[in-house]
């Protein structure tokens, strides 16, 4: 047996032996209770679709194996001051536990999920807000699940990412899954704006500095980084799938070698991602950096949003 056959198996034994019973997410408030205030652009409500207990080493390898986290399938809601509101990633929809049947037995077992409420029940829970569009932070499955869920959404990724969505085989679940996007219009956004920081451009969404998507590819080749300016006085940043947990930021620690093997398509691009990140979050001390999967940023971020108590900048 190959030895990355052998550690795909082992990373898989590692979460079966992990899954427990875990109470299900809080209510949301209805954005509509929510007041803009402080000169804030935006709003946010965290939303949680799945997790499953993890040991941290299995987000990133570098960290403590006797140390658990939940890694979570989230999606975000946002509104800006206009009125607008928008998703960064769909989460799990009602349709993702037939989704998880079409991978392999050995995927399945290491992709499963103890589930929390599907997109589609989330956004009923809040009054069933019109959503204008989806900002996609990359193509995996259980980041575009819920979409399903929605009525002919609008969904903006990165151009490089819209190019993987054009050449997906119809049976490379690994990658995404085509019939997501059965009813959705997808349109490419353009690498049009300045450089930020080591990010060689941007794209600002709102043209107001409120929302700056950023490139962050290797996890995948269009994946993207969504930067929140103004969220109750602090900037937030979610890098999706760039790592899995804060800990692959903070060390910096790549994934295990099993996980970068199945899900990671460029080495030296991750790399590149990976050092960015690490000495972004050293030199912005102020700077949120919210990976998609780590269940205690999304705790704290779901806590200071729900009573207004962000952190203070240091």
């Amino acid at each position: 047996m190959p030895w990355s056959t052998r550690l795909s198996a082992a990373f898989t034994l590692i979460f079966l032996l992990t899954l427990a019973f875990r109470p299900g997410p809080a209510a949301a408030d209805s954005l509509a209770e929510k007041k803009f205030e402080g000169g804030a652009l935006l709003r946010l409500i965290p939303l949680r679709t799945g997790h499953r207990p993890t040991p941290r080493c299995m987000l990133a390898a570098e960290a403590s194996c006797f140390s658990f986290v939940d890694m979570v399938h989230t999606a975000f809601l946002v509104e800006h001051a206009s009125g607008t509101r928008f998703l960064i990633d769909a989460g799990l929809g009602r349709e993702a536990r037939r989704d998880l049947l079409r991978f392999g037995a050995l995927q399945r077992a290491a992709l499963d999920y103890q589930s929390d409420l599907a997109l589609g029940n989330w956004l009923g829970r809040l009054g069933n807000p019109p959503i204008a569009f989806v900002l996609l932070t990359h193509l995996h499955w259980d980041h575009t699940s819920g979409l399903g869920d929605m009525q002919k959404p609008l969904v903006l990724m990165a151009p490089e990412e819209k190019d993987l969505l054009e050449a997906l085989r119809p049976d490379d679940f690994t990658t995404g899954m085509r019939h997501h996007f059965a009813e959705a219009r997808v349109e490419a956004i353009a690498w049009n704006g300045e450089p930020w920081g080591e990010f060689e451009h941007s794209h600002d969404v709102f043209g107001d500095g409120s929302v700056i998507l950023l490139p962050l590819p290797g996890h995948t080749h269009g994946s993207t980084g969504v930067l929140l300016n103004h969220v109750e006085g602090r900037r937030l940043l979610f890098i999706g799938d760039a790592t899995w947990s804060l800990d692959g930021v903070r060390l910096p620690s790549h994934r295990p070698a099993a996980a970068r093997e199945l899900v990671d398509m460029d080495d030296e691009a991750m790399e590149r991602t990976l050092g960015r990140l690490h000495r972004l979050a050293n030199s912005d001390r102020e700077l949120i950096i919210v990976p998609a999967h780590d269940g205690d940023m999304f705790e704290k971020l779901d806590r200071w949003v729900r009573t207004g108590t962000f952190p203070r900048k240091k």
